[in-house]
């Protein structure tokens, strides 16, 4: 899969507003919770398919 590297662009900002920080947040826990073919990297490098993971 190419990834784009060269062209992209982060930015940081502060989130000063309650209520769009708890847009955030709550955005950034949806997607954490999304474990459909979640593989965690094993201590000698492989990985392992895991199943239901709670957040």
């Amino acid at each position: 899969m190419r990834r784009n590297l060269d062209g992209r662009v982060e930015t940081i900002f502060p989130l000063e507003d309650i209520k769009n920080k708890r847009k955030v947040i709550q955005f950034i826990k949806d997607i954490l919770k999304d474990n459909v073919k979640l593989r965690i990297q094993n201590k000698d490098g492989s990985y392992s398919l895991k199943e239901k993971v709670s957040v």
